[in-house]
């Protein structure tokens, strides 16, 4: 086998005392996977960088075989990874996408709109212009995978413009025995579940192809609590002891009332049995109001010293009328690559 083409750097894992694999996403073949000699290197770290797009030249004898990749970088991102907004965005796209899509299976709309979805938030870093595209990335990525929406029905709906997620959400550092856990990097806009993203999509948060995004919920009172995670080869240092998980909290409100979310308190804990606590007000920076009908997304990252961990936990929660209650948050489970030797 022999491929030549462009493609994004999507995920990386490190192989051997200096190479990685790297999966790229590529216009006709979808997720291509390569053994990059020296991929580890010094001069090879900025190149691999989730979201940069690169000429990749695959090179297998056989088509079961892992190939050989050769990369040279055509256009870098590398520099968004320094602001907090961008790179968690970029990091939970391109974990997405790996984490999602089967290996060798073409989806040129996919790649299409994941290389627009990157150019908005290298263009606007901020997340002004780019928070509903994330969104609609998911909704295509889902319809792909056969989990589509009707588009056509409901357009009678209100309409409700997506708002830009405060700046303050970069702010917001977890405090506690490990100050690096649950650190917040950016919230997503709220949804209401009758209306539209730009004419489009009806019953955002109560749709079951959205739902089959969050693996873990639970339901306290009226408000559900979703999460789904990601291990980010590309953001861990095995060789080093650490590695990181990306997990994108979905909270919604079936209740009557509104209610506020005014605390966090997470229980973390590794595989050698160190259990650590997470308190602080809100999330992200802020303290919303999620309204009937209505839910609140952010997305945050978790490191640890140990391959696998579990994280659960809960948010204070306060009704209308000042009375208050525990929303839990479901356990899920933390799992990475465990290294030998």
């Amino acid at each position: 086998m022999q491929l030549r083409t462009t493609a994004i750097v999507c995920a990386i894992l490190a192989h051997g005392e200096h190479g990685v694999v790297a999966r790229l996403f590529t216009p006709e073949h979808g997720l291509v996977a390569g053994y990059v000699r020296g991929g580890r290197s010094r001069r090879m770290r900025p190149v691999l960088q989730p979201g940069n797009i690169v000429a990749a030249e695959f090179r297998a004898r056989t088509e079961d075989q892992l190939a050989g990749l050769t990369i040279e970088l055509a256009e870098s991102r590398s520099s968004l990874h320094a602001d907090p907004l961008a790179a968690a965005a970029i990091e939970w796209a391109t974990a997405l996408t790996a984490g999602s899509l089967a290996e060798g299976h073409g989806y040129p709309r996919l790649h299409s709109a994941l290389d627009g979805l990157l150019g908005a938030i290298a263009a606007a870093p901020s997340a002004r212009r780019w928070a509903s595209a994330l969104v609609r990335y998911e909704l295509l990525m889902l319809s792909e995978l056969g989990f589509g929406l009707d588009l056509k029905r409901d357009r009678r709906a209100p309409r409700r413009a997506l708002r830009r997620p405060p700046a303050a959400g970069r702010a917001d550092e977890a405090r506690g025995v490990n100050s690096r856990s649950e650190r917040g990097l950016f919230p997503l806009s709220p949804s209401r579940r009758e209306c539209f993203i730009d004419g489009g999509v009806p019953n955002l948060a109560q749709s079951p192809a959205m739902k089959a995004l969050f693996h873990h919920h639970a339901t306290t009172d009226g408000v559900t609590v979703r999460v789904a995670v990601s291990f980010l080869p590309e953001q861990s240092e095995l060789d080093r002891g650490r590695w990181f998980w990306a997990y994108h909290i979905r909270i919604e409100n079936d209740g009557e009332t509104p209610v506020r979310l005014l605390t966090r308190h997470w229980q973390i804990s590794d595989n050698e049995g160190q259990l650590y606590e997470v308190k602080g007000e809100g999330v992200v920076g802020e303290q919303p109001i999620i309204a009937p009908g209505e839910s609140f997304d952010y997305v945050s990252g978790c490191p640890l010293e140990t391959h696998r961990g579990a994280m659960e936990g809960s948010y204070l929660m306060q009704r209308a009328d000042g009375s208050t209650f525990d929303a839990d948050i479901p356990r899920f489970e933390l799992v990475g690559p465990a290294v030998t030797g």
